[in-house]
């Protein structure tokens, strides 16, 4: 029948279709064109239109009469009822328009979803994990969120985000390779860890000593700007050209910022030869040179009611050793 509108073809409505055979007295068994059920099509034979389930039944695409159909030519027809493809497929364009479902949308397994530019922009895979091959927007001041917290993610148009709920972390959390520093005191701005090389060297002429390899480590962590790192160092058996002045290890990750008292750190020793000039030692120790934001940390010596005292790199010798973790703040 005649109607106005887009053709129903597009949306995936195919016109009736109609199967034609010829009745001898003996057939019951007629295939189809297609696969079908008992109710999706009309039967005649003889023009007269008989009943579904008395007369004739369909599994698949057979269609098995109760009876024989009397012998004729073209004397038996099949139309299918107004029926959809296979696959129901929306129009080329939709056109400008706004559409709502009030079910779910359910693509194939690892299908996507894109542009005609960019047909998989959108990657969807079998167990539900969602791939994004573009930048994700959302507008100035907009939330992302689920169905019961639509607010958990809020981005402002300056770019800050804020998370209105707890954050489950199982995979870590990256900081950039270079550190964007923050002035907000309750802003965590880096996190960093690795290894250095310490050496032992002279405050005033830095000098040339031979480390042993199998003590000289350092690691280091810092988080914000404050640094701990941990020096195993020792010398070996050469000094090639002695230093002047304190005795120094040098080398540290990042320089320290005395502005903030960088403060002493104890040190396990071995074979040091301690400045015999000085009565009543009783330790040692490392510590920041005071006034100078640098890399290096002096050897001092601690004596029995007294300040602390340099050691002077005139006492280093073959096999001294030296262990200790130290912490400071960094400048930055």
């Amino acid at each position: 029948m005649p109607y106005f509108g887009t053709d129903l073809k597009q949306f995936g409505y195919a016109a009736t279709e109609k199967d034609t055979f010829s009745g001898d007295d003996s057939t019951v068994a007629f295939t189809l064109s297609k696969t079908s059920t008992t109710n999706d099509v009309e039967v005649f034979v003889g023009n007269v239109q008989q009943e579904p389930t008395i007369a004739y039944s369909i599994s698949g695409s057979t269609l098995t009469f109760t009876e024989a159909p009397p012998t004729g030519t073209n004397n038996i027809y099949v139309l299918h009822r107004g029926r959809t493809r296979d696959t129901i497929l929306p129009p080329a364009d939709l056109g400008d328009k706004n559409y709502l479902m009030s079910g779910g949308l359910k693509i194939a397994d690892g299908a996507n979803i894109g542009s005609v530019s960019d047909t998989d922009a959108i990657s969807i895979a079998s167990t539900g994990d969602v791939t994004l091959t573009q930048n994700l927007k959302v507008k100035d001041g907009g939330t992302i969120g689920s169905a019961s917290d639509a607010d958990a993610i809020t981005i402002a148009s300056d770019g800050k985000v804020t998370l209105a709920e707890t954050v489950t972390v199982s995979k870590g959390i990256k900081f950039p390779a270079t550190q964007v520093a923050s002035t907000d005191a309750n802003t965590l701005d880096d996190y960093e860890e690795g290894t250095f090389t310490p050496v032992i060297r002279g405050g005033s002429t830095a000098g040339t000593y031979e480390l042993n390899t199998s003590f000289d480590d350092g690691f280091y962590q810092k988080v914000g700007r404050m640094v701990t790192v941990r020096v195993v160092v020792a010398l070996a058996g050469s000094i090639t050209a002695g230093g002047t002045g304190n005795y120094i290890i040098s080398g540290l990750p990042f320089n320290y910022d005395v502005s903030h008292n960088a403060g002493k750190g104890a040190v396990a020793c071995d074979s040091v030869d301690f400045d015999r000039t000085a009565s009543g030692i009783v330790g040692i120790c490392v510590g920041a040179q005071s006034g100078t934001d640098s890399d290096f940390l002096r050897i001092l010596q601690i004596e029995d009611s007294a300040s602390f005292r340099t050691l002077p790199i005139s006492q280093a010798a073959a096999a001294d050793f030296f262990e200790f973790t130290y912490t400071y703040a960094t400048t930055a």
